[in-house]
């Protein structure tokens, strides 16, 4: 009984032993990692499973797209050249068949005031061609030539006592003709004595007479 009891204790010994040695070595294994990845460990190289290919490199052309053809100015492609043949007008109006009431001239009326001077106002009414006017008063140039613009030229002018005759002669008639004129006169406090137009031939006369009170 002693010697059975003996085998048991040895065969319990080393069972025992075994076991030891088989959980040291199962303490060794690494655990297995949690999550989705289905026991795969990612790579920490920064290489992927599948290495693509790398494209080859086209090789660039420095030609352009399309070839520039130079235009030689000295050559003549078959365009036809243009003919200018554009004469200058030298007309200054005077062929123009007048009216004779623009021959006649313009008598715009008598008037009186108490005015010290006069305010003269005269442009060209239609279109700007040329025209140009002398002012006389009382038989003396007060303007000798005066260019008709679209915008009023103005002269001032003090007028003697008793009768003033103002006449406006037409120098010329510009390049349509006749010669056309819009004028005005105000008193020196602004106020308009007389306004009108006149339509005249060259050498005719617009005019009127301020009689100083």
């Amino acid at each position: 009984m002693k010697v059975a009891k003996l085998y048991i204790t040895i065969i319990s010994l080393l069972f025992m032993g075994s076991l030891s040695m088989l959980a040291q070595i199962d303490g060794t294994s690494k655990p297995k990692p949690s999550g989705s990845s289905f026991g795969i460990t990612p790579s920490t190289s920064g290489t992927s499973i599948i290495t693509p290919k790398p494209k080859p490199e086209t090789e660039r052309s420095s030609a352009p797209l399309r070839e520039e053809k130079t235009i030689d100015m000295t050559k003549n492609y078959g365009f036809v050249k243009p003919k200018f043949d554009v004469k200058p007008n030298l007309s200054t109006g005077t062929e123009t068949e007048m009216k004779e009431e623009y021959k006649r001239g313009k008598y715009f009326g008598d008037f009186r005031s108490k005015t010290k001077f006069i305010k003269i106002m005269c442009r060209d009414h239609e279109a700007v061609d040329g025209d140009k006017i002398r002012i006389i008063i009382n038989d003396k140039i007060i303007e000798n030539s005066v260019f008709l613009n679209n915008g009023f030229s103005i002269f001032y002018y003090e007028l003697a006592p008793g009768f003033n005759n103002i006449e406006f002669l037409a120098l010329n008639q510009g390049e349509s003709g006749p010669n056309t004129a819009e004028f005005a006169i105000q008193d020196e406090f602004g106020n308009t004595i007389m306004s009108n137009i006149w339509n005249l031939a060259t050498g005719a006369k617009a005019s009127l007479i301020i009689v100083k009170e």
